[in-house]
């Protein structure tokens, strides 16, 4: 068996800098308006809500878990992008069990000023 010889592509200056790969080859790589990448639109804020705080042990085997109530959101990606802020903010699990907002752990003392400096009411 031969290897193949490998091509090398011309990158020289009367091409111009920062020539993509596929501009060396020789392909057409535009994108058609169909193609284009859309803006992420800005996520609706989320209104002031009146929120519960309990701890819980029943239904988690035994593990304790603090509970949010009234935690209502008029989406679903609102509800997702609330739950993925408390997981990195608090460096553990938040889950959705039915209507109630979940994080794993007594997190009550650190939760409650953390939601009222979102405008939320905490009880």
């Amino acid at each position: 068996m031969t290897r193949k010889k490998k091509t090398k592509l011309d990158f020289s200056q009367d091409q111009g800098f920062g020539q993509s790969v596929g501009q060396g080859l020789g392909l057409n790589l535009e994108l058609t308006a169909s193609e284009l990448p859309v803006k992420a639109t800005e996520p609706m804020p989320i209104e002031p809500m009146l929120i519960r705080l309990t701890v819980s042990r029943r239904g988690y085997g035994g593990k304790t878990v603090t509970e949010c109530a009234g935690c209502n959101f008029p989406s679903d990606a609102q509800r997702i992008e609330f739950t993925q802020k408390l997981t990195k903010s608090f460096g553990t699990r938040a889950f959705w069990k039915e209507d109630l907002l979940c994080l794993q752990g007594d997190h009550r003392a650190r939760l409650k000023p953390y939601l009222e400096a979102l405008n939320h009411t905490v009880r």
